[in-house]
């Protein structure tokens, strides 16, 4: 970041520019965006500050919605996507003065039909993109479906569960990330979590040394070898008796799955998503760099300048927390190790 460029917070509400209106009434906003990967809700915490007695702060409307852009005076900000809010509170001290603090989460999570909860059959031969097809257009939403994941066969399908929740748990079963962003359902590989028909987001590199060039504030790697799994077995049924896959090796230490499956197919794919999840959460590196609004959740990054065990692979980005304060702007990256991806 050049010298004497600040960072921006834009917000709109409706034409509304609330942004400006801070700006221009010297108020002082600290805000955090968390972007979060899958169907985790994205939030927002914003709080304006101000010790102007009489200058009363103009209150949310319950369930308004919010529209963020980040970025620096100098460059054009980045969108963030609508957010509805949730909460707030007005705080008024005899020494800190009035503050508001508004909450909320990302739009997409609480609209849109897919909270609704329905009984539904789903017949084999029904594929991944029929679903997505299906539950997406009837909520009036678009949908984006990896070619890899769309003849997956699902099987015979009881749903009893919201579409969003059963989506999950098909996005669980075949190691994919399941997100509404936009306005568009998401069912997608993680490392193509970010890349569409006409967009393809490239491997980011971050840079990590004593010069001032350094990308990174502050870097850690944590490793835990507490449960460490040489591979993962799931029963099936197969005609009146029980059969068994297995993931990996046998080893000293197997995981069993506690479900007995439909079919072989479908234990597979819910054995090598778990030994998979049991392979990356051994390993997490946790990034904070200077406020870059590029960096986002369902990215893979490198980083450059830091221990062999960090630098010669890639990571997944399962978090990127955007916070805005007065000691600047600053992202704070979760990662988890790629796995074979």
């Amino acid at each position: 970041m050049t010298q004497g460029v600040k960072p921006l917070i834009n917000i709109t509400s409706g034409s509304v520019n609330i942004g400006a209106k801070i700006y221009e009434a010297g108020m002082a906003p600290t805000l955090l965006i968390s972007d979060n990967i899958g169907f985790i809700n994205d939030s927002f915490n914003l709080t304006v500050s101000n010790q102007l007695p009489g200058n009363n702060f103009a209150l949310p409307a319950r369930g308004a919605e919010f529209e963020f852009s980040l970025g620096y005076s100098d460059k054009q900000i980045i969108p963030f996507g609508k957010y509805k809010v949730t909460d707030y509170q007005v705080r008024i001290n005899a020494s800190a003065g009035q503050t508001l603090q508004v909450q909320g989460l990302g739009i997409n999570y609480s609209t849109k039909g897919l909270a609704n909860a329905r009984q539904r059959t789903w017949v084999d031969g029904t594929t991944l993109l029929g679903v997505v097809f299906s539950l997406a257009t009837s909520a009036g939403l678009g949908y984006s479906v990896d070619l890899s994941l769309q003849n997956i066969d699902i099987g015979h399908q009881v749903q009893n569960e919201s579409d969003q929740a059963f989506l999950s748990k098909l996005a669980k079963r075949y190691d994919a990330i399941f997100k509404v962003k936009n306005n568009i359902v998401y069912f997608k590989k993680r490392e193509n979590f970010l890349t569409s028909a006409t967009t393809v987001v490239p491997l980011r590199t971050i840079k990590f040394n004593a010069k001032a060039d350094s990308d990174i504030i502050d870097i850690a790697y944590n490793v835990s070898e507490l449960v460490n799994y040489s591979g993962v077995k799931a029963n099936y049924k197969s005609g009146d008796d029980v059969a068994e896959v297995l993931v990996g090796s046998e080893g000293d230490n197997v995981l069993v799955l506690p479900l007995t499956y439909d079919n072989a197919s479908i234990a597979t794919s819910e054995a090598q998503t778990k030994f998979r999840n049991l392979s990356r959460s051994n390993e997490r590196l946790i990034i904070t760099t200077l406020g870059n609004p590029n960096l986002q959740s369902g990215q893979r990054i490198r980083v450059e300048g830091y221990r062999r065990e960090v630098v010669d692979r890639s990571w997944y980005v399962i978090r990127a927390d955007h916070s805005i304060d007065n000691s600047g702007y600053f992202t704070q990256l979760q990662c988890d190790a790629t796995i074979g991806e």
